[in-house]
């Protein structure tokens, strides 16, 4: 129960975050335009100083975020969950609850205009709470790390806003790693690789005229990954959530 509320609460506050960050975005992109005649001026895109090549916009099309199509590239970090899992062996289904952990990653990507191809490496690491019915005591420890290379395709949604809203999903290879098990002072590690799978959504504002500020959700799921403890095969579901801030540079 605790860990289901833990969970809520999680998801909670990453709304809360998403949600109260519009205000001061509205304000620092704002600033933004104040500084910088050369972005879209919102909400009617009509800055005399604009260019085709810094995004001028045709009659009737929305503004977006900032008038850029290229290369970005950028870096992220977060708070990242995942849920409760069985590890299915053939004597019998052990149970294990993961502490929230933390994650952290590089992208590099182009923009085309409304859509963004984007390559995403990331990394994720949770150390196990619980094995069975019963926590982790004093000599035994052990932490289940997830890397992934992702290629994804984002669809920036035209609102009148300069706060931009996204969404996205995408599709690459994971190695999940159960590292550094120790039970009674035995230590033992296994990795699997199989493919993954990644759906996302999230907001994006001008920090200044060269970078974006990222406020995101990730759900990363994968195949099954088996791996091979005290000579027996055990097999597990990845199912991921991830909450994340990052920063794009634009060139």
């Amino acid at each position: 129960m605790k860990r289901k509320l833990s969970s809520v609460l999680i998801v909670l506050l990453a709304c809360g975050v998403l949600v109260s960050t519009a205000a001061a975005a509205e304000e620092q992109v704002a600033k933004v335009y104040r500084d910088y005649p050369g972005y879209l001026s919102p909400p009617l895109c009509d800055n005399p100083r604009l260019t085709k090549a810094e995004g001028a916009v045709a009659a009737g099309e929305t503004c977006r975020v900032m008038a850029h199509q290229g290369l970005y590239l950028g870096v992220w970090g977060g708070g990242t969950t995942l849920r409760d899992k069985s590890y299915s062996a053939p004597g019998g289904a052990l149970k294990v609850d993961y502490d929230t952990g933390y994650a952290v990653g590089v992208v590099a990507g182009y923009d085309f205009g409304h859509l963004r191809l984007e390559l995403d490496g990331g990394y994720r690491d949770l150390d196990v709470d619980r094995l069975g019915d019963s926590p982790l005591v004093d000599g035994s420890r052990a932490d289940l790390t997830l890397s992934s290379v992702l290629l994804n395709l984002y669809y920036d949604i035209p609102v009148s806003s300069p706060v931009t809203p996204y969404v996205g999903a995408g599709a690459g290879v994971a190695w999940v790693e159960l590292d550094d098990l120790r039970i009674v002072g035995q230590k033992q590690s296994d990795e699997d690789r199989v493919l993954a799978g990644q759906i996302g959504a999230g907001v994006r504002f001008p920090l200044c005229r060269h970078a974006l500020v990222d406020f995101g959700y990730r759900y990363l799921f994968t195949e099954d990954p088996e791996f091979k403890v005290n000579s027996v095969k055990a097999e597990t579901k990845i199912s991921n959530h991830t909450v994340l801030v990052g920063l794009n540079v634009l060139f």
